[in-house]
């Protein structure tokens, strides 16, 4: 699985750094304005082919509108609706009003009160933001009520998904938010800077450092990451067995690491930057606590710790019987 999965962020990262390479800034709205712009301008192509062509759009729209509505219908019939369902509630409206939007620009310029084809595409990125960010919040509410003790491989298996999702998500920001930034100080500086050609190599170079420090963090978590899926796979085959303690110990070792990596990485490129003063026309200093590594350091020992103790538990009582 972890091959598999290695293949598919190296496949991302290929297409997200090449669309970031060639269209720039615009590529991470379009990778944002993902399915709802694609579904809104097939369904208004299709409206503007003929008459027919407009009553299939109405029933497309109306079907893809009432998709959530009929989800929640079915969870009812079932008897398994919970707290969260509420959310098919308010996306169902949300759904028609976005896409009713995405589908008619101009109404969209008048909601938003602006004008510019610029300004159109990035708030079609906003309504189908909108959209997602409830899909995707009903689905982490879901997961979360798996995660419970009686359902312990349920809960793994949402949790490998997740970590999963995570990774695709890390990729995106490494491959298209940071590298655009990127690509747009890089560009910024040609442009705009006018000085010794030493220096100006000397800045990109620095650029480069820059983008390699502010990306380390991501990388990291990639790594730790991967990690945390060898814990859940020792956890799904045996969670009494030596493995999960190696894993468990192995992951709490990585989250040290990164910690210092970072603090290190940081630390040096402000030193660098200090110490080449008004040679370098860039300069960003920073200094990023990484709270939420430390604080995965003291669990993943805890956890260890746990899982050995729950392991000489174990051992005890099968020599009493």
């Amino acid at each position: 699985m972890k091959r598999k999965l290695l293949w598919f962020l190296i496949v991302e990262a290929i297409a997200v750094a090449l669309a970031t390479a060639l269209f720039g800034v615009g590529s991470e709205t379009a990778l944002l304005s993902v399915p709802f712009r694609q579904i809104g301008s097939g369904l208004r192509a299709l409206s503007l082919s003929g008459n027919a062509g407009n009553l299939a759009a109405v029933c497309l729209y109306l079907l893809i509108g009432l998709v959530p509505l009929a989800l929640f219908a079915v969870r009812a019939f079932q008897k398994r609706l919970r707290s969260e369902d509420m959310l098919l509630l308010l996306l169902c409206p949300l759904l028609f009003v976005a896409l009713y939007l995405i589908i008619n620009p101009a109404y969209l310029a008048q909601h938003f009160a602006t004008t510019g084809a610029e300004f159109v595409d990035f708030y079609v990125t906003v309504a189908n933001s909108a959209v997602c960010a409830v899909v995707v919040g009903y689905c982490l509410l879901r997961m979360l009520r798996s995660f419970s003790a009686r359902a312990a491989d349920k809960a793994l298996k949402s949790l490998k998904w997740l970590v999963i999702a995570s990774c695709a998500v890390l990729v995106l920001a490494l491959c298209g938010t940071q590298l655009t930034e990127l690509i747009v100080s890089w560009t910024r500086l040609s442009t705009d800077t006018t000085g010794h050609l030493t220096q100006l190599s000397l800045s990109r170079i620095f650029l480069i450092l820059q983008f390699i420090v502010t990306a380390l963090p991501a990388l990291l978590d990639l790594v730790l990451l991967f990690a945390a899926l060898d814990v859940t796979s020792a956890l799904q085959a045996d969670p009494y067995g030596l493995p999960v303690i190696y894993t468990a110990r192995r992951l709490s070792s990585l989250c040290r690491r990164s910690v210092v990596i970072i603090l290190i990485s940081q630390i040096s490129l402000n030193l660098l930057q200090f110490a080449f003063g008004s040679r370098i026309f860039v300069a960003d200093y920073n200094l990023t606590i990484p709270l939420l590594s430390i604080i995965a350091v003291l669990v993943t020992l805890l956890l260890a710790t746990y899982f050995e103790q729950n392991r000489r538990l174990k051992l005890d009582n099968d020599a009493i019987i």
